[in-house]
């Protein structure tokens, strides 16, 4: 007669009782203690995919880690005891509650090599290394490249902005982009002959449309020109912006020029 459980296998011979026998995830069960004669034991793989109490021993080691810094910084903040560690420092360890009991169960479910795995999962650097080049003409068509290529940049981050070779208008991406603090937006215009005068305004919107700030305002440029203002990162009443996608539009002599950036705060 047999019977297993989540996490045990237990056999039974005709004549005597075989010991319960601990299993491990992922490994093969065999009852012992019962002699051959009697019964034959069974092997089982353990059906559940840890035992029960892992959770509950997860939560336990996690709140445990955290609270004991915790307890650290409330006792050093009432002057009981020094701090290790400054504050900060204490706040980060306490952080990592959660990763520390990962890894404790992990190693005690599926050993060192659970452990390593769980590492390389958390310590693999997701981000694909790679970069796109676009190429935009003055009459803003643009097109992206996939190919492979190789660059090597120098120390300044800049990009040489010239007028356009022939008549018409550029409009640069925003520097930087996406946008933490304030950008510059820069843009270059050519006109048919040296000397001719554009009018450009320069306006920002957000995701629905709405006029977020005006930089430029039927401005007066004597062309060619080439300009680059600089937006705060505010709107018209002086307040930051929040986070999300916002369009600037370059208009020049009644022509709409557009380009896209992101905020992140």
């Amino acid at each position: 007669m047999q019977a297993h459980d989540t996490g045990r296998v237990w056999a039974r011979g005709t004549q005597a009782e075989c010991r319960m026998q601990p299993v491990r995830q992922d490994t093969l069960a065999v009852a012992r203690g019962c002699p051959e004669s009697t019964a034959r034991a069974n092997v089982y793989r353990m059906a559940a995919p840890s035992r029960p109490f892992v959770l509950r021993y997860f939560f336990v080691v996690a709140y445990a880690w955290t609270w004991a810094f915790n307890l650290v910084k409330i006792l050093a903040q009432r002057g009981i005891i020094a701090a290790p560690l400054p504050f900060i420092g204490l706040d980060i360890a306490a952080g990592l509650g959660p990763l520390v009991a990962a890894l404790v169960v992990t190693g005690y479910e599926a050993g060192g090599a659970g452990r390593r795995a769980l590492l390389g999962q958390l310590l693999r650097w997701r981000a694909p290394g790679r970069w796109y080049v676009s190429a935009i003409d003055p009459g803003s068509h643009e097109r992206e490249s996939r190919d492979r290529f190789t660059f090597v940049t120098s120390s300044s981050s800049g990009v040489d902005i010239t007028p356009p070779a022939t008549p018409g208008v550029v409009l640069y991406p925003s520097r930087p982009n996406p946008v933490q603090s304030s950008a510059v937006i820069p843009f270059a215009i050519t006109g048919a002959s040296q000397g001719d005068i554009a009018r450009v305004t320069l306006r920002i919107f957000n995701s629905q449309g709405r006029l977020v700030r005006t930089l430029m305002e039927n401005e007066a440029e004597t062309l060619p020109a080439v300009r680059a203002p600089k937006w705060d990162g505010k709107n018209e009443k002086g307040q930051r912006v929040g986070s999300g996608i916002y369009y600037y539009r370059l208009t020049v002599s009644g022509r709409d020029t557009s380009r896209r950036m992101v905020v992140l705060r």
